[in-house]
């Protein structure tokens, strides 16, 4: 699918196109009409990729409450858990020291 911008003010049978407006082709706009506007120079051609080839967004990054949890707290946590830390003092050594224990050290 393209699209085209008005350069000029343009009616016919099939309607108006004001200036300055941009239209889908085809959709808004029969393509034979959208090549003879853009032939005469009334109007610009946009090409614009297929619909199916934008990359959806990535998902969100999966958010446990231990993301969240104050040094602190994910001290407590391994406490209760008796996980091994390491030695890790950080906040984000941690997180990860808890993580690794979790899941086996994978």
């Amino acid at each position: 699918m393209a699209t085209i911008t008005m350069l000029t003010l343009s009616a016919s049978p099939e309607g108006v196109l004001d200036q300055g407006k941009t239209y889908d082709v085809p959709g808004d706009v029969a393509r034979a009409r959208a090549q003879e506007l853009v032939e005469g120079g009334y109007a610009l051609l946009n090409d614009v990729p297929p619909k199916a080839a934008k990359t959806p967004p990535p998902p969100p990054a999966a958010s446990s409450p231990l993301e969240k949890a104050t040094v602190e707290q994910l001290l407590a946590y391994a406490a209760e858990n008796d996980l091994d830390l390491g030695g890790a003092t950080k906040r984000a050594d941690i997180l990860a020291a808890i993580k690794t224990a979790e899941t086996g050290g994978s």
